[in-house]
Formats: C-alpha cells, structure tokens, sequence
C-alpha cells in the first residue's frame, strides 16, 4: 500500500515541453483514458480551467510505459477540431470523465465541466445571457487524441430536464457511472 514511485508533470518534467500559464490549474482535473492509439500504453486527459483568461481548455498526454509524455495535445477555444467558442469565465475543463466509445464510431467520449459556461444552447448558436449555469460538453477524441466533434449539453435541453438557474454551476463535477441498463452502451 505504499508509494513506489511518484513523479510530476509539469512545464519541461516528465517529457512535457509546453508552457503553461502560472495561474491556469493544470491538473485540475485528470482521468485516464484507454489505449487511444494501442501502443500499449494508457492516455490522460488533463483539465487547466483558469487558462485563457478562465475560458479553460484540457490536454491530452500521451504517456509511455513510464509514465512519462511522449506527446500532448491541447483542446480548447481557437484550437482545430473543437467547434466551440468559449468565453471568458466558462472554465471549461474543471471536471473531466472517460465516457467510451458512446456512437460506436470508433471515437472516444469524453465528458468535460464548465460550471461557468453563461450561454444556453448548442455550440454556435446565440441565447440569452445567464450568470454560471454551467455545461457539461461531450468532446469526441479520436485516436491520436484530437477532437473532432463537439455537443453542448445544459439543463433544459434535450434529455437533462428542468431548466438551470443562474449560479446553480452545471458541471462542477462530471462522473462515469458505467452501464446502468445493461444496453452495453455508458
């Protein structure tokens, strides 16, 4: 039960060459992913929700069979293959969770916090204007990493039913909570 070996990932550690903000909370969040590329070795997704000025964003780190980063990619506003565009305050990537391959077309979900998110709605489109009701968005990876599709869920729309209040921070903590209904889908 104790320690073997321990080590930290961090701006140049641990293989890790990116900069990173002082004040952006990478690491705030971390779950492991399975073998995306199926080199024998596991992936994380990091969530760094203070970054760019608290819009958020999460890295995915390629780990080798040390546990050391072979490579990393970031996800977050501005960055290819993520349709969104958060805003100042979203704090997407404050909570993370491994949801599987949910569609069965050969990507894998992952489930990501942003307790600050103001907007309601899908990605893209312009609603009213509401103080931290949060979203939790569903970020489809493929297997390098990369995302490559995006959707947006809060309370109100499509199955999560009732409607958010300002400050109720949808997506503070998001979890994986496995088959419930034995449909063989998470």
């Amino acid at each position: 039960g104790s320690v073997k070996s321990h080590w930290r990932i961090t701006t140049n550690e641990s293989g890790f060459t990116f900069p990173l903000s002082v004040d952006g909370r990478f690491g705030s969040s971390v779950s492991a992913l399975p073998d995306l590329d199926g080199d024998g070795n596991i992936e994380l997704v990091v969530g760094q929700y203070l970054a760019d000025d608290a819009r958020g964003a999460i890295w995915v780190l390629k780990l080798d069979d040390r546990g050391q980063v072979q490579s990393a990619l970031r996800t977050g506003s501005g960055t290819i293959g993520f349709d969104v565009l958060l805003d100042s305050g979203d704090r997407f990537g404050v909570s993370t969770a491994p949801l599987g391959d949910l569609d069965g077309d050969g990507t894998f979900e992952v489930a990501v916090g942003a307790h600050g998110d103001d907007d309601d709605g899908e990605p893209g489109t312009i609603g009213a204007l509401v103080s931290d009701r949060g979203a939790v968005y569903i970020v489809s990876l493929d297997r390098n990493g990369a995302a490559v599709r995006t959707r947006k869920l809060v309370p109100g729309e499509g199955a999560i039913a009732g409607g958010g209040a300002d400050f109720d921070s949808f997506g503070i903590q998001v979890a994986t909570l496995g088959d419930l209904d034995a449909d063989a889908v998470e």
